[in-house]
C-alpha cells in the first residue's frame, strides 16, 4: 500500500503480516516530511504489536527525521508495541553513531590484531579516516563498490619524495634507495597472518540486530549461515569513545545473547563466528535496532 509524503520526497509502502506492520521507506527522511512520517506510522500502532521500519531505500535522514523515529518509539512503547529499524544505511548509521563499524573498519581492526599477535616490532594504528586528506588510495576502488578495503602505510609519509619524476639535484619516486626491507617484511607478515586466518575462518553472522535500548541490558541477535565449521560465537565490546575492541567473550553456538549490565548507549557491540582452531570471521556490527 504505497503512500507518498509531500513532493514525494519520502514514500512509504506498508505490508501487514498478522500483528506486524512492515513499513518500507523510499527516499529521504528529512525535516519537511518528518511529521508526515510520524502521523502515518502512528496510525499503525493501535492495530500492531510490532512495527518494523525497513530503511534499505532511505538515501538520507537528518536530525528532524531521527527525531520523528524517537517520537514513534515513545508512542509505540506507551501503547505496548515494539518498534524496529532494519537495513540501516550509511547516513542512518552516522546519526546513530555506528558509522565506524562497517566491514572496512573491521578489516583494519582484524589486521591490527594479527600484527599485534604475530609480528614483533610493528606498532600498527587504526586510523578512522577514508584516506589521507586530499588523497584517494587504491582501496577506494573497492570501497566505492561496497567491497571492504584498507590502506596500510607508514604513519608519516615523506611527501617531499612522493611522486614519480626527478628534479635537479633531488632524488624522488619509488626507488630502491628508500626501500626499507625490514619494515616491508613486518607489514607482509601482518597481512599474511591476518588474511590466512580470515581465509580459514567460517562465514560470518548475518542480520545482526541490537535491542535493549532504554535499559542497562543489551540484547544481540543474528542469523547463522549454513557453515558446518561454526562451533561458537565471539561477542565483541568496546566503549563508544574507543577505536579498538576492548573486550571479547566466547559463547556457545547460538543466535542470540543478552549481556546484563551493558548499556547500548555507552558501549558498541559486534558478533563473529569461530571454528575449532580459533579462526574468527570479521566481527559484524548490528544493522537493525529494536527500540
Amino acid at each position: 500500500m504505497p503512500d507518498a509524503t509531500p513532493a514525494s520526497v519520502l514514500t512509504l509502502e506498508v505490508e501487514h503480516k498478522g500483528t506486524t506492520a512492515l513499513v518500507h521507506l523510499h527516499g529521504k527522511l528529512v525535516a519537511e516530511v518528518a511529521d508526515g512520517l510520524y502521523a502515518r506510522v502512528r496510525k499503525l500502532i493501535p492495530d500492531s504489536k510490532r512495527i518494523v521500519l525497513d530503511l534499505t531505500d532511505l538515501s538520507n535522514m537528518d536530525s528532524m527525521g531521527l527525531g520523528a523515529l524517537v517520537r514513534l518509539y515513545v508512542s509505540a512503547k506507551t501503547a505496548g508495541c515494539s518498534l524496529e529499524l532494519i537495513n540501516l544505511g550509511k547516513r542512518v548509521r552516522e546519526l546513530l553513531g555506528t558509522e565506524n563499524d562497517g566491514a572496512s573498519r573491521e578489516l583494519a581492526r582484524y589486521l591490527k590484531h594479527a600484527g599485534d599477535r604475530f609480528v614483533e616490532g610493528l606498532d600498527c594504528l587504526v586510523m578512522l579516516r577514508r584516506d589521507r586528506l586530499g588523497s584517494d588510495g587504491e582501496q577506494t576502488v573497492f570501497t566505492g563498490k561496497g567491497i571492504p578495503g584498507v590502506r596500510v602505510t607508514e604513519l608519516v609519509d615523506p611527501f617531499e619524495r612522493l611522486g614519480q619524476g626527478t628534479s635537479p639535484g633531488k632524488l624522488s619516486g619509488d626507488t630502491a634507495t628508500f626501500f626499507d626491507p625490514g619494515y616491508c617484511a613486518r607489514i607482509t607478515r601482518m597481512m599474511v597472518a591476518g588474511f590466512r586466518q580470515l581465509s580459514y575462518a567460517p562465514a560470518g553472522p548475518q542480520n545482526v540486530g541490537l535491542g535493549g535500548c532504554g535499559t542497562n541490558d543489551t540484547k544481540l541477535w543474528w542469523t547463522l549461515p549454513e557453515d558446518p565449521r561454526i562451533v561458537g560465537i565471539v561477542l565483541y565490546r568496546r566503549r563508544a569513545d574507543g577505536v579498538l575492541w576492548q573486550q571479547n567473550r566466547g559463547v556457545a553456538k547460538s543466535e542470540s545473547q543478552v549481556i546484563p549490565g551493558a548499556s547500548a548507549d555507552t558501549d558498541v557491540f559486534a558478533v563473529a563466528t569461530v571454528d575449532t582452531q580459533g579462526n574468527e570471521s570479521l566481527p559484524v556490527s548490528p544493522r537493525s535496532i529494536a527500540f
